[in-house]
Parts: C-alpha cells; structure tokens; sequence
C-alpha cells in the first residue's frame, strides 16, 4: 500500500523536487510574506527523478514572479505548484537566471560592496554541474555553495 509523506494541500504553492539539502535557503526567502501561514518543509525525501529531493508546501501563499526568479538560482529545475482547492491551477518550473541582485553577499572581503551601500550584484553561468556567480563589482567567482545568503530585512 503507497501512503504519502506529506499530506494535500488545499489553497497555496507546492515547491517540489528541490535539491536535496536545499529547502531551508529557499524558504527563507518567503519567511517575511509567510508569518501567519502553515509551512511543511520535507527533506532528503524518496525521489523517482533524483535520489532525493526536499518539497516546500506553504499554505495560503503565493510566491511573486520576483521571488520565484531569485527561488531558480536556489533551486534550478524545481517545480512550482499553485494550488486552489486541492488542484494544481498553474506550474512553473524554475530556471536559473542570468543575473541576481541582492540574494547574496560577494565572499571578497576587499569587494566595494561590502563597505558601501550598494546592492550586491551577481551574474550567474554555469561551468558542468556548479552554479557559478560573478560579483558585478570586484569580478570574482565563486561557486554557488560558497556565497553566503545576505541577511534579508
């Protein structure tokens, strides 16, 4: 008999088939829009297209067009799921983006953003399998998993 890890929801987004591991920097870009709503959060699930993969379920939300463009250089080829009673009413599956502004802060201490008030900017390629971003102002690289996500207010 199959049962199901995670329960239906009825009205919200579904945000399936995210890298395993990656689910906790993806909600915290909607945690500000999420104060009052129910978040499930399933990490290091079964997946038949990957080993495993982690799934976001945020009641009575739904992200902005903003907010799923910055969600694609998290979790590239995620699927986004827009539910209003209990059925799927739109998906969107996310793509990386060619440019990210204030996401994340430039891992070069001698970076102007770093002291100055400017918004930290990034364009983003890919080199294999690494998400690559490139500070706009110092030009370094970094691979993804060495940015650290910028304190959002």
């Amino acid at each position: 008999m199959k049962t199901l890890e995670v329960t239906a929801l009825e009205n919200g987004t579904v945000m399936d088939h995210i890298q395993a591991g990656c689910a906790l920097d993806v909600l915290n870009l909607a945690l500000s829009q999420l104060k009052q709503s129910a978040i499930t959060v399933g990490m290091y699930l079964p997946s038949a297209r990957h080993e495993k993969k982690d799934i976001i379920k945020m009641h009575a939300y739904h992200p902005s067009d903003a907010e799923l463009e910055l969600m694609g250089v998290l979790a590239p080829g995620a699927t986004v799921n827009f539910i209003e009673n209990f059925k799927v009413v739109k998906k969107v599956q996310l793509a990386l983006p060619q440019e990210v502004k204030g996401l994340f802060q430039c891992q070069n201490s001698q970076c102007i953003s770093i002291d100055e008030a400017i918004e930290p900017h990034f364009h983003i390629h890919t080199d294999g399998e690494d998400i690559i971003l490139k500070c706009h102002y110092c030009e370094h690289e970094f691979k993804r998993s060495q940015v650290s996500l910028r304190a959002r207010v």
